[in-house]
């Protein structure tokens, strides 16, 4: 064999070691194909959901990495979860209220090696929601309003009343806000033997809203 041959050879040899070598460290040469599209959604003040677009037709799984946020980067990265192939999106639990959080997503390949990581996306959970509507109508045109405040971090609370359709809420319209820590609201004006539901929502300036509470209704005298 030829120098020139036997250069060629090795030159090929090393080419595909470092091909392989590459593949299994993620975004390479030989490796799986990436996700994209990664989006970080707000469910409710413990939970955001995760998506991503699965591109590949190869891969054995995903692997979603979250980091805590420090001042507005991503801080320290962990793994949260490990997920199947064709998996493209995954619900995030036990988060804290109002809080970001950042998400990266990689597919896996035991034969390929792992893709490029997808991301950072960050996301905020909600504000924690109200919970425990109870009415009374201490008269036939006043309607007495609680609540429980389950949030540290709200503003206030915005409240909305339906008029009765057939025993369900009609078209739900902002009738006033209280303060922070408030859990009783008083609406007075109302008509006597009328139905009138209720729901009710906590707010903060640089937070996303809480969800609703329950709806509940009441019967003036």
């Amino acid at each position: 064999m030829t120098r020139f041959g036997l250069l060629v050879i090795v030159s090929l040899s090393c080419f595909s070691l470092l091909g392989c070598k590459l593949g299994t460290l993620g975004g390479s040469m030989g490796s799986v194909e990436e996700p994209s599209d990664l989006a970080v959604g707000s469910v409710s003040s413990s939970q955001l959901i995760i998506s991503w677009t699965d591109n590949s037709e190869s891969e054995d799984g995903y692997t979603v990495e979250r980091a805590p946020d420090e001042n507005g980067s991503a801080g320290t990265w962990a793994a949260v979860v490990q997920l199947g192939a064709n998996v493209e999106n995954y619900t995030d639990s036990s988060l804290d209220e109002g809080t970001t959080y950042w998400y990266r997503v990689f597919s896996r390949s035991d034969e390929q090696g792992d893709s490029q990581k997808l991301g950072p996306k960050s996301g905020t959970t909600r504000l924690a929601e109200p919970t425990t509507p109870s009415l009374t109508a201490p008269s036939s045109t006043t309607v007495e309003f609680t609540w429980t405040d389950n949030s540290a971090k709200e503003d206030g609370f915005k409240i909305e009343r339906a008029d009765d359709d057939s025993g369900s809420p009609g078209s739900w319209v902002e009738i006033d806000s209280v303060g922070q820590n408030i859990e009783i609201f008083n609406d007075s004006g109302l008509t006597s033997g009328n139905t009138y539901w209720y729901r009710v929502y906590a707010y903060a300036s640089g937070y996303e809203d809480s969800n609703y509470t329950s709806q509940a209704s009441v019967t003036t005298p």
